[in-house]
């Protein structure tokens, strides 16, 4: 019985014992590797290095010191570091490499690939640092063996570097700490250091000085010749090629780059069950809105589109082109959907500025000389925006049928030229045509809708096709003394389709319309009251509505969404948009849409379009 007695106790100190080791054994361990590291460095006079005592390194951030080469090296080494595991990095099980490997971010052997990379691809060690010191935890310290010569390239873990817990004495005469920066600026801030300067040139309405863009453009791709990314985790490689986008960036080595990351991204998180889809979908939506498209962005959306699938039944709405082979795009529905985001987000002026009109006239003084056949029919959209119309309409393949909108012309057939007040809009459309390709056709100018129109008719050598009005801005409702101050009064008074407008429309569609070619004006927007105003005002100089055969009627406006505007529009006693003259479907092809009409139909709001022509 004593015996029996006493089992419990001896059961009860073997699990004490046991509960002390397991708790206790990666400090035991860890101590073993600094004596083996301390061994190794033959310490002498020791030091503790506290958090408190982290000072900004004075060597200068330059990132011009770092190797400038090609964005397209870069996807050469990619895969290799995201293929990285424990026993590619450490093979032999050095426990001087398990704790270097213990003081980098997870996944540590990605985070070790890219620091050793960056040690030995950058001119010294601060530029390396200096970039990827972030993969470094917290409470650990980067040190460097001070007798490690300039054109020592071999930076061997536990030789020549280490990474120690804060609390860990070593030499300091053999060895030196690379101080920790204050701040590390990560791909996407240097992206969006980009679009803050032309967002900030295009609110003073000022030329965009290129030579800043390349410079910070040059900083990023030195930035991720070091980092290899791994400081955009998640959906922040996606928002960094967005922001690139809309900066107006055409650097397509660079966005390849940041799709072959985002893709290797997707297939180290993207089927984790704490992955939602909703995430997954943001990623590749955000990553098409940037223009991508083939390649490892086609790559990216199939295996995203798999993903989804496996977590839920179905894709949200307005996604359905991920199911389809080399359909999704920016031209896709959720990708302009952050584009209308993007464009509700910018900050407005307090009031309406008038300018002069030289002054709001940048780089529109040439875009004529740009076309390969400048006589070939040209389609224009005044106020285009991002210009997705235009970039949708260029990539149009030769259709059977042709559309509607055109009168002995086919959009293969045309040229482009897209007009806007906003200089990021334009920059980041003329941006995408260069990298798609189709800037022998297609154009983009900061100009006004008057100047563009103007210089069409005198300067154009070829006949205009359709002119496209899409969503302006309105004017106000009624004169209050509050409301959105940057609204146009009235019709007369700075809203961009006024009676001197409406005259060189009349004038170029008349000079086009000779022969087969009819020339033709359509005009789009979610105002209803505007949209009868334009088709008043269209009608008394001399153009006639084209009419559908089913027309809008009234039943189909009030089982839509009416907006707060046309729901005082009603309240007033107006009139509304139905008959013939309305066409109740988008006349432009499928994908051609503007991002505000996309949020329009996403929202089930009315759009009111008229197609116009001469009599």
């Amino acid at each position: 019985m004593k015996e029996n007695r006493s089992a419990p106790y001896r059961g009860f100190a073997t699990i004490m014992l046991f509960f002390f080791v397991a708790t206790n054994v990666r400090s035991i361990f860890s101590r073993v590797q600094v004596s083996a590291f301390n061994q190794q460095s033959r310490l002498t006079s020791c030091r503790i290095y506290s958090r408190h005592q982290r000072t900004l390194s004075s060597f200068s951030q330059s990132f011009r010191a770092a190797p400038t080469r090609s964005s397209t090296d870069l996807i050469d080494v990619l895969d290799a570091c995201w293929s990285s595991t424990t026993w590619t990095i450490n093979p032999e099980s050095d426990p001087r490499m398990d704790q270097a490997l213990g003081g980098l971010l997870s996944p540590a052997p990605q985070a070790f690939f890219a620091l050793q990379r960056a040690l030995r691809e950058a001119s010294c060690v601060e530029v390396a640092m200096n970039s990827c010191h972030f993969l470094v935890k917290y409470g650990f310290v980067f040190v460097v063996r001070r007798n490690l010569g300039p054109s020592d390239k071999r930076f061997r873990v536990g030789d020549d570097w280490h990474i120690l817990p804060e609390n860990i004495p070593f030499d300091e005469n053999e060895w030196r700490v690379i101080s920790r920066p204050e701040s590390i600026q990560n791909a996407l801030q240097i992206a969006k250091e980009a679009l803050g300067y032309l967002e900030e040139s295009s609110q003073r309405q000022e030329p965009v000085d290129e030579s800043k863009i390349n410079s910070i453009v040059d900083k990023l791709r030195c930035h991720l010749n070091l980092t290899l990314g791994t400081d955009i985790r998640g959906r922040t490689c996606a928002d960094t090629a967005f922001n690139l986008a809309l900066a107006g960036v055409i650097d397509d080595g660079l966005f390849k780059a940041l799709s072959k990351i985002t893709l290797l991204e997707l297939y180290r998180v993207g089927k984790r069950p704490s992955r939602r889809g909703k995430d997954i979908l943001q990623i590749v939506e955000k990553l098409a809105a940037s223009g991508e498209k083939g390649g490892d962005a086609e790559k990216a959306f199939r295996f995203a589109a798999e993903c989804v699938l496996e977590k839920g039944p179905k894709l949200e709405p307005g996604n359905d082109d991920l199911l389809r082979v080399k359909a999704f795009s920016l031209l896709s529905a959720r990708p302009r959907v952050w584009l209308w985001r993007y464009s509700m987000s910018l900050a407005k002026p307090t009031s309406t500025r008038i300018v002069d009109e030289a002054e709001i006239t940048l780089g529109a003084d040439v875009w004529w000389r740009r076309y390969e056949n400048p006589k070939k029919p040209l389609v224009i959209d005044v106020g285009c925006g991002f210009g997705v119309s235009l970039l949708g309409l260029a990539s149009c393949e030769k259709s059977v049928d042709p559309s509607p909108l055109l009168s002995g012309a086919d959009f293969p057939d045309c040229n482009f030229i897209g007009g806007d007040l906003n200089q990021g809009a334009t920059r980041f459309a003329d941006g995408i045509a260069h990298r798609w390709g189709i800037g022998k056709r297609l154009s983009f100018v900061t100009c006004s809708t008057k100047t563009l129109l103007k210089q069409v008719l005198e300067r154009y050598q070829g006949p205009v096709a359709l002119i496209l009005v899409q969503f302006p801005t309105p004017y106000r409702l009624v004169h209050e003394d509050y409301g959105n101050s940057q609204l146009p009064d009235g019709v007369e008074s700075g809203f961009m389709i006024d009676s001197s407008v409406m005259d060189i429309i009349v004038t170029i569609l008349q000079k086009s319309s000779v022969g087969n070619l009819k020339a033709r004006f359509l005009f789009k927007t979610n105002c209803e009251d505007v949209a009868l105003t334009v088709r008043t005002l269209a009608n008394a100089k001399g153009l006639r509505c084209i009419q559908t055969d089913t027309g809008r009627t009234i039943q189909q406006l009030d089982g839509m969404r009416p907006s707060q505007r046309t729901q005082r529009w009603i309240e007033m006693g107006g009139d509304r948009a139905a008959g013939k003259d309305w066409w109740h479907s988008s006349l432009l092809p499928v994908n051609c849409d503007t991002e505000t009409e996309v949020a329009c139909n996403l929202q089930n709001t009315a759009v009111h379009q008229c197609l116009f022509e001469t009599l």
